[in-house]
């Protein structure tokens, strides 16, 4: 992991709250797992993730596991806790934080209300888009017509947001998704099939993720809904009117037929199937 090298012990016992045990100059090359550290080294140790070793250090519960050997301890009440907030400590310093600015190769519709926004090369915003303030478009993304988006948005390349779509605040789509394209609906007829007009909308609301290469599609008529919070994976398939609550995650793979109902704070692993107008609590 890049950039830990440049933190002291110090600051890292002020992140996770932790009291240190040897030397307080020590250096620090990368944070990995257990397997993997040696004696310049950081890890987090707890549960199965303790093996007996030598590191340069170590952070671990009081007190210290037997056969762990280390410079430095970082002694703190909940290990596992304190190597999530170390986590999201380093997150925060990598972070890109881009200046608001329109691309000179973005093509971006003068009617379009896109101010504090950074909308990268090669980008589309079409007719009547609004877009909330510290929103990041990056290349290569589509904004259909009379979409709205929150504030303080990633939206990562190749996207494709469908007319109508309405984005909360702090909604991160990854590489590749597809918001708002037509469902998928027919009439089948003696001499084939014909399609089924699509004229509804995609809704997702505050602090959702959408994996890379997920597809949720607008609905027939009304809407197709993500409820707040809500953690989509890669490679997920949302169909049309398709409703889903609040804090739900749902692994790679799966796919939600049409009509169907997801309640809150539902769990689904990879590759499972719903059929449509399935109501799961």
């Amino acid at each position: 992991m890049k950039g830990i090298g440049e933190i002291s012990p110090e600051e890292i016992a002020e992140v996770i709250s932790a009291r240190i045990l040897g030397r307080r100059d020590k250096p620090f090359k990368e944070l990995l797992p257990p397997d993997k550290a040696g004696t310049d080294d950081l890890v987090f140790l707890w549960g199965k993730r303790v093996v007996a070793g030598k590191y340069g250090g170590a952070v671990v519960s009081d007190p210290p596991p037997e056969g762990v050997e280390a410079e430095i301890f970082f002694v703190v009440e909940n290990p596992e806790q304190a190597f999530y907030r170390f986590l999201e400590y380093l997150s925060s310093k990598t972070v890109r934080r881009s200046k608001p600015e329109v691309h000179s190769l973005a093509m971006v519709s003068k009617n379009a209300k896109v101010f504090g926004v950074k909308i990268s090369p090669y980008s589309i915003v079409e007719d009547n888009v609004e877009v909330g303030s510290g929103t990041f478009i990056h290349p290569f993304v589509f904004i259909g017509e009379n979409v709205k988006i929150g504030k303080d948005c990633e939206i990562y390349p190749f996207v494709y947001i469908g007319p109508e779509t309405e984005i909360g605040d702090r909604v991160v789509i990854f590489p590749g998704a597809v918001i708002g394209r037509d469902g998928f609906g027919f009439r089948r007829k003696k001499d084939g099939y014909r399609r089924i007009p699509q004229l509804g909308r995609v809704v997702i609301e505050d602090d959702c993720e959408i994996g890379a290469n997920t597809c949720i599609d607008r609905s027939t008529i009304g809407e197709t809904r993500i409820g707040r919070g809500t953690k989509l994976d890669n490679l997920i398939q949302i169909g049309h009117n398709v409703e889903v609550g609040k804090n739900t995650v749902i692994a790679a793979q799966t796919g939600i037929a049409g009509s169907a109902k997801v309640g809150s704070w539902v769990m689904m692993g990879g590759q499972v199937g719903i059929a449509d107008h399935v109501d799961i609590g």
